[in-house]
């Protein structure tokens, strides 16, 4: 019973690391994209 909470626990925690680099990681894609757009113009 102990176990499962703590994989529950883990799996939220994880799950809040991922929302809170998940935008950073989409703004540098998407400002690299913009950039090589630029670039190719």
């Amino acid at each position: 019973m102990s176990d499962t909470h703590m994989i529950g626990l883990y799996a939220t925690f994880v799950f809040m690391i991922i929302l809170a680099v998940f935008p950073y990681f989409v703004i540098k894609y998407v400002k690299k994209r913009g950039r090589d757009r630029i670039t190719k113009e």
